[in-house]
């Protein structure tokens, strides 16, 4: 009653939130808006605006939209205003309109004497130590209908499943971030998003292996710069989704954005509903003293979710010249999931085990930005439960998990320009986090975590803008119950562009990775009467360190070496016990590993109608700990894979595209644990139909052949085990239709951080 209390009374705060902006945003003045042509009156796209005070004073700056059409929320008068572009003669305006009406651009003069001249969109760029691609060099013939199908196709990062986006080079997933806005929430969280956003929304997608200290994420992050200057109008996007992984799934999603001067809302509603099945066979070889047995499990989980429902509402308002505020809500809510977990084990026999899961989260969230300076403060509610009943070895039992999260994010964040090539940023940010989680079995756990960070740095462009030196260094603390943990964290980036053709960027990064609330206390579960999943209220934070080489040539042929030092990092591995037949799955820490990594990616153009990218990599990893269990262990290897990815355009009007994906993978490591082959192919059509391709079809099958997902493979010592985590079950088909209502155009949205928050 308290949690449907608690929702009635805040679900009220977007509602009066959008109340007031409304009425404010009803008296907002008109920015500076225009259309840009050429001499023949055709339409320039992709220009860039950049507007400034008459003492040369930067104001602001926006993109000309697919029609040429471009807004400036400024109200400074008079000004300048500089429209710039590859193919144009730079154009400066001095003027005090609110409307420019049409600017009319000149071709830049060349003089080519029977010359044809064949180009090819530059695919990567380097800037400020980050490597950026455009959409326009990522399409090629495919039809990208979101964001996500974008960051499907750009170099270095893959989707295998069509449900994740993971880095080719180390297959882990990169914090995402949209218009590098401070957040704190990972990619998982962050694809909801990017899966609803429309991909000609999206100016340019930037790949960071060494994220800034103002991204307020660690390791490896993209983030997805949105055009700016949207035109007044009311536009909505819908979009149904069927998805079948050996059971029906169903996605429906409607979105609608209002833009009107200074004055944006834009709200998401999705409903989900469907089933998932999901299968593991497990077999070890499990010593005790001088006996060995040999044990076999099969398992099937099956869930039914009638309904989850998400919520998000952005509002953004500009109250002056370099002043916005924008306030956020969202709310997921699964009502009522039910499951069946079954197994079947030659040791403990048959378990049957039943339940429901119930989820609750809310988050409201503002942020302020006033010239250099950018605040912000989140408040988040979340609350699970998880009941279990059934029989495990002939056991009855009745098991309950509860967990509830209040966490509470506050940030501050300023970047000053010194002179024209040297600016300093500087920034705080603080997170206090109650959790409370109960347990069958076990006392309840309340603990507060407190997390506090500060930096500063600079940025410095020299070499006539053609090096930039990117240099931070960061305080932190951390402190959980009786733990606590303070360090100095440096984060250096240089980028180099000797000539056209060539580009280096150079990075070395120091950063924490925490684990999740419910890891760090005492419980114990049996699963089936052998297999049991422990806590670890001793886990240790890791600490990462990253460096990064990356060489870019031609704008075309990217070439990386990674290097990944780590203390303290923290993973599963499952144990078994020499004393009884048990089986321990756990996270814990491992005192040392680090990992070498080259890939590539090299793209190949036939008869302008094919399109290929061929991606090797290799890696090397190592890991050591003294003390795992009784163990101790030393380890390391060689690993490498391909992925070969193909667009065939077949008909260019309307618009088909026949997409493969082909990807193979020798095996690699995890502490002592150590994967088998895999290899996959995936395979897809889209299809555009209608004016201005308002109608998208697209039909995916992912791993066809079911032989992408490899077996986790043991062979330590005493440790034999072969852990097969899909059962042979991992084909997914996706049927998806979108529509667009008047070129639909969509802003960012920003959702609360679920990273480290669950029952697991």
């Amino acid at each position: 009653m308290k949690t449907n209390r608690f929702f009635r009374q805040t679900a009220l705060l977007p509602i009066l939130a959008a109340s007031l902006l409304l009425t404010v945003a009803a008296r907002a003045q008109q920015g500076i808006t225009g259309r840009l042509t050429n001499a023949a009156g055709q339409p320039v796209a992709q220009a860039a605006l950049i507007l400034s005070a008459p003492d040369s004073t930067y104001l602001e700056s926006a993109v000309s939209e697919d029609d040429g059409t471009f807004r400036l929320l400024s109200t400074a008068r008079p000004y300048l205003l500089s429209v710039q572009h590859l193919a144009y003669e730079t154009r400066t305006i001095a003027d005090s309109r609110s409307d420019l009406g049409t600017i009319v651009l000149e071709l830049k003069a060349q003089t080519l004497e029977e010359v044809v001249v064949r180009a090819e969109r530059p695919i990567v760029r380097v800037q400020n130590g980050r490597l950026s691609f455009t959409p326009q060099g990522l399409t090629k013939s495919k039809i990208l209908a979101t964001a996500f199908d974008l960051l499907a196709e750009t170099p270095g990062l893959k989707s295998t499943d069509g449900e994740s986006i993971r880095l080719i080079a180390m297959d882990q997933a990169p914090s995402l971030l949209i218009n590098g806005r401070p957040s704190t929430r990972d990619a998982a969280a962050t694809l909801l998003y990017v899966k609803s956003l429309p991909a000609d929304r999206v100016l340019r997608i930037e790949v960071a292996h060494t994220a800034p200290p103002e991204w307020n994420v660690k390791g490896a992050a993209v983030n997805i710069i949105l055009k700016e200057g949207l035109s007044d109008r009311l536009t909505a996007q819908v979009q149904t989704q069927w998805d079948n992984k050996h059971a029906n799934r169903f996605t429906q999603t409607a979105s609608v954005m209002y833009a009107s001067g200074k004055f944006s809302a834009d709200l998401l509603y999705r409903l989900s509903s469907g089933h998932e099945i999901s299968r593991t066979n497990m077999y070890v070889r499990h010593a005790v003293g001088s006996d060995t047995t040999e044990i076999r499990n099969h398992t099937d989980y099956r869930s039914h979710t009638p309904a989850t429902h998400d919520l998000y509402l952005n509002l953004d308002y500009a109250l002056a010249d370099r002043h916005r505020l924008s306030v956020y809500y969202n709310a997921r809510v699964t009502p009522n999931e039910t499951f069946d977990d079954r197994s079947v084990s030659t040791l403990t026999g048959r378990s049957d085990q039943h339940g429901t899961l119930r989820d609750h989260l809310q988050s409201i969230a503002a942020e302020y930005i006033l010239r250099g300076w950018r605040a912000g403060a989140e408040y988040l509610y979340s609350n699970s439960r998880r009941d279990y009943t059934g029989t495990v070895a002939g056991r009855p039992i009745a098991y309950d998990r509860f967990q509830r999260i209040d966490r509470l994010h506050g940030y501050l964040r300023g970047r000053h320009a010194l002179s024209e090539r040297i600016s300093l940023r500087y920034g705080a940010d603080y997170t206090r986090t109650r959790n409370h989680s109960e347990q069958t079995g076990a006392a309840p756990v309340t603990s507060d975590e407190d997390i506090a960070n500060a930096y500063v740095g600079t940025d410095i462009s020299f070499a006539g803008d053609r090096a930039n030196l990117s240099a931070s260094l960061a305080g932190e603390g951390y402190r959980i119950r009786d733990y606590r943990r303070q360090s100095i964290l440096p984060d250096v980036s240089i980028s180099y562009t000797p000539t056209d053709d060539h580009a280096l960027t150079l990075g070395w990064q120091a950063f924490h990775n925490y684990p999740a609330y419910w890891y760090r206390q005492t419980y114990r579960r049996e699963v089936d009467g052998y297999e049991v999943n422990l806590g670890n209220p001793d886990l240790r934070v890791a600490r990462y360190n990253i460096a990064s080489l990356n060489y870019v040539y031609r704008s075309r042929y990217a070439f990386n070496v990674y290097y990944y030092h780590v203390r303290d990092a923290f993973f599963t591995q499952l144990y078994q016990s020499p004393d009884r037949l048990e089986l321990i799955k756990q996270i814990t820490n491992t005192d040392l590993s680090h990992v070498w990594v080259l890939s590539a990616s090299v793209p190949v153009t036939i008869g302008g109608r094919w399109f290929l990218t061929f991606a090797p990599t290799a890696y090397h990893e190592h890991y050591r700990t003294e003390h795992w269990h009784d163990l101790s262990f030393d380890v390391a290897g060689w690993a490498g894979g391909m992925n070969v990815s193909s667009q065939l355009s077949l008909l260019s009007r309307p618009r088909l595209t026949f997409t493969t994906d082909g990807y193979y993978y020798s095996g690699g490591r995890q502490g002592i644990q150590k994967s088998s082959e895999s290899w996959g192919v995936n395979a897809g059509l889209q299809l555009a139909l209608l004016k201005e391709e308002s109608l998208l079809i697209a039909l995916n099958v992912n791993d066809l052949f079911e032989s992408a997902t490899p077996i986790a493979r043991t062979r330590y010592q005493s440790q034999w085990s072969d852990y097969d985590y899909t059962g042979g079950i991992s084909r997914s088909v996706m049927l998806r239709l979108t529509y667009r209502f008047s070129r639909y155009k969509e802003k960012q949205r920003r959702e609360a951080d679920r990273s480290r928050i669950g029952i697991q």
